[in-house]
């Protein structure tokens, strides 16, 4: 029976990658898109009726993906049903010319049993993943893919972990822990370059294709939520 969830969860985080490129799901934004500033704002919590954001869930439940306006401002907040599904956004962006990303989250309190290095304990608070390369449509292959995450104090900001499914192709990048003092957005800054190459050791050789955000309690069952801000890649 452990041999069979696991494998199950496997499937399930190759379909996550998969999915998430696209296969034709959403409009593809191109490199011709871009605002004058250099900016593409590719999650905008202020705009409900954001048609390019498609949700997939990965089990019999969903995270409740909700764009509301509170004490933190506008965001969408993701709420845990023991479940597992993201929001996810087709783009088409050369890595070279769109290596900086910024966003903003909050998590008021991580799953502390949650350990993503561990199957069946991977739950993560908080999570924005960018897929580099496109699976086609007749002949599926796995693409790499940067995960950023918020997670508990029992990990540490800076590691980079492989696994504990699709070893070769997710590095889970651990950008937040624990708690904040005061309730607010909290905003990141990465360069995709050179995290992509300090993960995979070697430049990327694929387009951005794909950028999702992911909160799920499946595996711990302990309540959970989140807030995504704005998420934007800065290009010039």
């Amino acid at each position: 029976m452990k041999f069979l969830l696991r494998y199950r969860a496997a499937i399930v985080f190759l379909l996550i990658i998969l999915l998430i490129i696209g296969i034709g799901f959403t409009e593809i934004v191109s490199p011709s898109k871009i605002a004058p500033e250099h900016q593409l704002v590719i999650l905008n919590p202020l705009d409900k009726n954001n048609k390019n954001w498609k949700h997939r869930r990965f089990n019999k439940k969903k995270t409740t993906y909700q764009w509301v306006h509170s004490a933190l401002g506008g965001t969408v907040k993701a709420t845990g049903n023991q479940s597992a599904s993201m929001l996810y956004r087709n783009i088409d962006m050369p890595i070279a010319n769109c290596h900086t990303m910024k966003w903003q989250w909050y998590v008021p309190q991580p799953q502390q049993k949650s350990d993503l290095r561990t199957k069946g304990k991977d739950d993560a608070a908080a999570s924005v993943f960018v897929m580099f390369g496109n699976p086609g449509v007749l002949n599926l292959k796995p693409v790499n893919v940067l995960r950023y995450t918020w997670a508990n104090r029992h990990h540490r900001v800076g590691d980079i972990i492989t696994g504990p499914y699709q070893k070769k192709h997710v590095r889970t990048i651990i950008k937040r822990t624990g708690t904040l003092d005061v309730p607010s957005l909290a905003s990141e800054q990465v360069d995709l370059l050179k995290d992509y190459k300090e993960s995979f050791g070697e430049a990327p050789t694929m387009n951005i294709h794909g950028i999702a955000i992911f909160t799920d309690n499946d595996d711990t069952k302990e309540p959970i939520t989140a807030h995504y801000g704005r998420i934007i890649l800065e290009c010039g």
